[in-house]
């Protein structure tokens, strides 16, 4: 009986070893700290900058991506009938976010192994969806990407992610990022993923919202849900600026 108890006790400690070694091989997530949590856009918003930082595993790179809601687009494909260039039908392209931004780490060349791990682009063009005409040319996903680019919703930042020591075999990771005046109001994902062993480890995410404050916020309001009003407004506003100018310029003509 006392040797039976015995081997259980034994089995008991082996199998929570066990646990405990497999546990502390998987890969640690990075605490993450994104501010601000809400990006008021007013009258005068000319881009934000958000900030994102936070500590992992001082043998690890982390890489973070900035990422908006799927969004449809619809664009104008052109084509050359004879000696013209013409539209030649619209192409839907779905299933990718309005905003992407990927903030990558110091240290090291990341073009070829972010294509490896999975992320980047590589996993927006996996994801996206066309349809339109049977002849949608084949670079169609990086005339998008091109189109995106030049609008500031897309992009592949080096050297993003700085890194500083850290205490407990850690190191603290920083990013600033711009963000563009063309974003759109909504929520948005941080996304920090870990690199450990050359391979994906743990992935951390938080949200971070854009929101319309101040005058903006009525005009789109009125402009939106009460349109007649809006409207009567504008023609009302677009009167007395008349008005206004017309006795000016004669005031000014009078003086001469």
């Amino acid at each position: 009986m006392n040797r039976n108890y015995f081997k259980l006790i034994v089995i008991i400690c082996a199998s929570q070893m066990i646990r405990l070694g497999i546990a502390t091989a998987e890969p640690m997530p990075a605490s993450l700290v994104v501010t601000p949590k809400t990006v008021a856009v007013d009258t005068f918003f000319s881009g934000g900058k958000l900030s994102v930082s936070g500590d992992i595993p001082s043998a690890d790179d982390v890489i973070i991506e900035v990422t908006g809601k799927d969004s449809k687009n619809l664009f104008d494909l052109k084509g050359k009938m004879g000696p013209f260039w013409m539209t030649r039908g619209k192409v839907h392209i779905d299933n990718v976010p309005g905003l992407y931004i990927l903030l990558l780490p110091e240290g090291r060349d990341w073009g070829k192994k972010i294509k490896a791990l999975g992320i980047g682009f590589s996993r927006l063009k996996s994801r996206m969806t066309t349809s339109g005409p049977q002849d949608i040319p084949p670079e169609i996903f990086k005339m998008f990407i091109k189109l995106k680019k030049f609008q500031s919703l897309y992009g592949e930042l080096k050297d993003a992610v700085t890194y500083a020591p850290g205490s407990n075999d850690k190191k603290h990771f920083t990013a600033v990022l711009n963000l563009p005046s063309s974003i759109a109001q909504g929520d948005y994902t941080v996304r920090a993923t870990t690199i450990a062993n050359n391979d994906v480890g743990a992935v951390t995410t938080r949200e971070f919202s854009v929101e319309e404050v101040g005058f903006i916020k009525f005009v789109n309001h009125m402009a939106s849900d009460r349109r007649v009003l809006y409207g009567v407004s504008a023609v009302i506003i677009a009167l007395l600026a008349g008005l206004i100018m017309g006795v000016v310029f004669k005031q000014s003509g009078g003086s001469h």
